[in-house]
């Protein structure tokens, strides 16, 4: 009998770390601030983006966040997301306008925690009838900073024009123009770079943060 009950205890033992390990993966596997029937689809320490239907959101605990469309409302001119990143607190996305003979792209970086937003075209405004902004490559850190390449092109203009542009919750921005296409944009602390074609040199630039300004150095 005393036996029995010893193995008996062993069964209960294990059944009971079943339990917690079981319990601990659910809550791991939990999406946080996200609501229930959400799909996560970025996640970080501090902050989800999630999908409910075809709306994007951020939040943290205790905020929510709504992001924009994922899918264009109407045919034209339709807005939707089409690309989207997270860092700790901050989620950066790529709006776009999609009009009759323009296309418009809009960068946004929001902290999820204090509701700070910042925006900026992706590419300068051009004069040319006909113009197309895109930004074809974006990046972000955990300290606030989003970087794209932006790309302007218009009707008559013999060639696209390419920008490096970097944002900041400050609200302001720098750009550095390029002779290229550039390529492998990457984001390391506060050090940018970028190569000059597909086969170019290396650019390196550092983004000086403040309460006035972000400028590419």
């Amino acid at each position: 009998m005393y036996l029995q009950r010893i193995g008996t205890l062993r069964h209960l033992s294990a059944a009971a770390l079943a339990l917690v390990i079981l319990a601990a993966t659910a809550t791991a596997a939990t999406p946080g601030c996200a609501p229930s029937g959400a799909k996560v689809l970025l996640a970080s320490k501090l902050a989800r983006v999630y999908s409910l239907g075809t709306t994007l959101y951020g939040c943290t605990d205790g905020r929510q966040t709504k992001l924009g469309a994922l899918k264009g409302t109407t045919a034209a001119p339709a807005t939707r997301i089409t690309r989207y990143l997270l860092a700790a607190r901050y989620v950066a996305f790529d709006t776009v306008d999609m009009g009759v003979d323009t296309f418009s792209s809009t960068v946004t970086l929001i902290d999820l925690v204090n509701g700070v937003r910042a925006d900026s075209p992706a590419a300068p405004s051009s004069p040319r009838p006909e113009s197309f902004k895109t930004a074809t490559a974006m990046v972000i850190d955990a300290d606030g900073i989003v970087a794209w390449i932006g790309q302007s092109s218009a009707i008559g203009q013999p060639k696209p024009q390419y920008y490096v542009r970097a944002l900041t919750a400050t609200a302001s921005f720098g750009q550095q123009a390029t002779a290229g296409n550039p390529t492998a944009l990457r984001l390391s602390g506060h050090q940018l770079s970028w190569r000059n074609g597909p086969s170019g040199p290396t650019t390196t630039k550092t983004i000086a943060t403040g309460p006035v300004h972000s400028q590419l150095h």
